[in-house]
């Protein structure tokens, strides 16, 4: 989730996000692709994924000061 987070902060950090928590684009995507079907077969997994992201989101903001 903290990953999701960042890169929804710093989209053009992308690959410098990708490269501090050691990993590739290609494992980003698999990674990514696990969760979506996971997601699909549990609606609440989703949605406390969901607030664990936003609330990873929101400190991030206020360590931007914003």
């Amino acid at each position: 989730a903290s990953l999701t987070a960042e890169i929804a902060e710093n989209p053009s950090d992308v690959e410098a996000i990708r490269q501090r928590y050691g990993i590739s684009e290609s494992e980003h995507r698999a990674e990514s692709g696990r969760w979506t079907d996971e997601f699909a077969h549990s609606a609440e997994l989703r949605q406390r994924y969901l607030g664990i992201v936003q609330r990873y989101r929101g400190y991030i903001q206020q360590r931007k000061g914003g």
